[in-house]
């Protein structure tokens, strides 16, 4: 009886093949990871949002809640010690006559106003700009993702979403232009860098509403 033997180029087909189910399995296993990061990424925020309100209250002063994406939301150099390339949260308070979310700066935060906190977004996870327009759930009305009228480009090119907890109770939004029009809360879009690689990638909205301050997260 003859043996024969996998010939060379059989042995690259299936050379082949097991680099794309090891890729493919790769991809999962880092959509899975980053899916879980934007999930709870959501959530920080929105614990970060809700205390805002009655801080401001106890305080009587005012609270700006400011996310900013590092430049052109360009998160591929974000590390522990680059933290101006990833996304960044910013708590402010006592802001003055002279802030503006245009002018505001994420390399100098405290211009105009006293910097309270900042929390750097855990790498991978990403501003989901592709998301205009996408709306929060009932009752919320008048609200979409990135809404024009509170979305800024500013300094450094960087996008970025101010909400302001005023000392009366009011929540209300950082217009990009004054006197802005009415809408019913600013939202943003989260995702993954894997997000162009992979359709199992998450997409998660954080909302804060007008002039309740009720705040939520949700998929889309």
């Amino acid at each position: 009886m003859s043996r024969r033997g996998f010939t060379l180029i059989e042995m690259a087909v299936t050379l082949v093949i097991i680099a794309i189910l090891a890729a493919a399995t790769i991809a999962t296993f880092q959509a899975r990871g980053r899916n879980t990061t934007v999930e709870t990424t959501a959530l920080d925020l929105v614990a970060q949002a809700q205390g805002l309100k009655f801080r401001a209250l106890s305080e009587q002063v005012d609270y700006l809640w400011v996310v900013a994406s590092p430049p052109a939301n360009d998160i591929s150099r974000c590390g522990m010690l680059q933290a101006g390339n990833c996304v960044r949260l910013f708590i402010l308070n006592s802001p003055t006559a002279a802030w503006n979310v245009l002018n505001f700066d994420a390399d100098a935060p405290g211009v105009n106003a006293a910097l309270v906190d900042s929390t750097t977004l855990p790498g991978g996870t990403m501003l989901d700009l592709g998301a205009v327009g996408q709306a929060p759930p009932a009752p919320f009305q008048n609200a979409w993702v990135f809404a024009p009228d509170v979305t800024a480009l500013c300094k450094g090119g960087r996008t970025c979403v101010a909400v302001r907890f005023s000392a009366t109770g009011e929540v209300k939004p950082e217009y990009v232009a004054a006197p802005g029009p009415s809408v019913g809360g600013a939202a943003i879009g989260l995702t993954s860098d894997l997000a162009g690689v992979t359709r199992a990638a998450q997409h998660r909205g954080v909302f804060v509403s007008f002039p309740s301050g009720s705040v939520r997260t949700w998929p889309y």
